[in-house]
């Protein structure tokens, strides 16, 4: 489904289902008819939206050609497509530590009409002194999969993971 390759599963020694002392979730729901559209509708095929987000920290969902991305922060640039059309998922995860947030987990779920309905568990990191970034994706239909995103997205603590780049 994606350009970019599945990255980083499982943090060595660490399973699936653990998670580091003093990290927890959050969560907040993620509807584009209550965000703020940004553009003007200058291409047709192309749109972007500001959200709330949480503890001020705003969403901004993009859509090229009905293929979504979401990003926390600020718009990033990293031009992570899918292959097949794509929605985002109704909800977003916020990967708190000492509360305040340090990535974001959202769905991307395939529209294709004529294709298997398939989902993506994607990993960004949130724009602060850096821009935000993309540094996992993981197949939905993985067994623990939402652990498995979560273990991803923790590991940012430890060491900023390198941003996915498209093919």
């Amino acid at each position: 489904m994606f350009a970019a390759p599945l990255l980083a599963m499982l943090a060595v020694g660490q399973p699936a289902d653990a998670q580091p002392v003093g990290v927890a979730s959050a969560y907040t729901n993620l509807d584009l008819d209550r965000c703020r559209r940004l553009d003007r509708g200058e291409e047709p095929q192309s749109a972007s939206w500001r959200c709330k987000g949480f503890a001020g920290v705003a969403l901004f969902v993009q859509n090229g050609d009905d293929r979504y991305d979401v990003d926390a922060g600020a718009e990033d640039l990293d031009e992570l497509w899918a292959d097949a059309f794509d929605y985002p998922g109704r909800r977003v995860e916020w990967r708190l530590a000492g509360g305040r947030p340090f990535a974001i987990i959202y769905r991307l779920v395939s529209s294709a009409p004529d294709g298997p309905k398939q989902s993506w568990l994607i990993v960004e990191t949130i724009a602060g002194a850096q821009p935000g970034c993309r540094v996992a994706q993981v197949p939905g239909s993985s067994p623990n999969a939402n652990a498995l995103a979560r273990v991803s997205a923790d590991r940012i603590l430890l060491s900023r993971p390198a941003c996915l780049k498209p093919e």
